[in-house]
C-alpha cells in the first residue's frame, strides 16, 4: 500500500507543475496584452516611423555614395555634377557606373554649345565650343571621356578611322600641361574626286586637326579633338606653328583625374 501512494504523490506533483507551467504562460501572455494595449498607438506610430527611417537611410546612401568612387546615380540623376566636369560611363555592363574623368574651362574667345554632343548617353557631359572671331586657327573644341581604353590604346587606334589625308606618326610628350598622345595633320575636304587606286590627289580645300588623349581614372581617356575652319581652301588653312599654339593654350584649360 506504500507503494501505491508514493505513486498517487508524483502523479499530483506532475499534475501540480503542469498547471504552474500555464499559470505562468496564461500571465506572460496577459502581460503581453495590457502592455501591447497600452503601447498599441506607439507601436502603430513608432514601427512605420522606424521602415521611413532606414528606407531614407538607404536613399541617403545611394545620393551620396556611388560604388567604386563612381558619381552617385540617384534614380537617373547624377549628384554634385559641376558644369565643367567631363563625366563618362565607365562601365562595362548593362548597370552605368559614371566618372569624372576631369574638368575643362572654355577657353576665351569660344562659346560653349550645351546642346552638343556626339555621345547619345544624356547623362554624360562633354564640351563643344566654337570660336567667336573666324581668324581665330581653332574653329572648334571637343571635349569628351573615352570608356574603357587607354590613350596608347586609342591613338593607335586612329588609322582605321581615316580622318587624315596624309601619313602622320603619333606623338606622346607633355602638351598644354598634360602628359599626352596626339596626332596633328590635314584633313581633305574634297570628296567629289575619288581618286583611283595608287593615285595621289593634292590637296585643295581641306582643314587642319588634331587628336589628342590623355589618360585618365578607371583606364580611360579624356579627348580633346580640335578643328580649323572647314573645306577651307588649301593656302588658308592655319600654318602648324599657329595651329598648335592655340591648341595649346585651350589644352591648358584641361584637368584630368588621376
Amino acid at each position: 500500500m506504500a507503494v501505491k501512494k508514493k505513486k498517487s504523490n508524483a502523479a499530483a506533483r506532475q499534475a501540480h507543475l503542469k498547471n504552474v507551467e500555464r499559470a505562468k504562460a496564461r500571465a506572460r501572455a496577459e502581460k503581453r496584452q495590457v502592455f501591447l494595449a497600452a503601447h498599441r498607438r506607439h507601436l502603430m506610430i513608432g514601427v512605420p516611423a522606424l521602415v521611413v527611417l532606414l528606407v531614407g537611410i538607404w536613399l541617403l546612401c545611394k545620393a551620396t555614395i556611388g560604388p567604386g568612387g563612381s558619381i552617385p546615380n540617384f534614380f537617373g540623376h547624377l549628384q554634385g555634377v559641376q558644369d565643367n566636369w567631363i563625366v563618362t560611363d565607365q562601365s562595362a555592363t548593362s548597370s552605368p557606373r559614371y566618372y569624372k574623368m576631369g574638368t575643362f574651362a572654355v577657353p576665351e574667345g569660344y562659346t560653349l554649345d550645351p546642346d552638343y554632343t556626339l555621345n547619345k548617353n544624356s547623362l554624360a557631359r562633354t564640351f563643344y565650343c566654337t570660336a567667336d572671331s573666324a581668324e581665330a586657327p581653332v574653329q572648334t573644341v571637343y571635349v569628351a571621356g573615352v570608356q574603357g581604353r587607354t590613350a596608347a590604346e586609342r591613338i593607335d587606334s586612329l588609322g582605321g578611322y581615316n580622318l587624315y589625308s596624309e601619313e602622320i606618326a603619333p606623338q606622346h610628350g607633355t602638351f598644354g600641361g598634360q602628359e599626352a598622345y596626339w596626332v596633328i595633320g590635314l584633313s581633305n575636304d574634297d570628296h567629289a574626286t575619288v581618286p583611283e587606286e595608287g593615285e595621289e590627289v593634292p590637296l585643295t580645300i581641306g582643314h587642319r586637326q588634331m587628336t589628342l588623349y590623355v589618360d585618365s581614372v578607371q583606364n580611360g581617356c579624356v579627348l580633346v579633338f580640335l578643328n580649323s575652319a572647314n573645306s577651307a581652301p588649301v593656302d588658308d588653312i592655319p600654318a602648324e606653328g599657329d595651329f598648335l599654339a592655340a591648341a595649346e593654350k585651350i589644352v591648358a584649360g584641361l584637368t584630368v583625374e588621376k
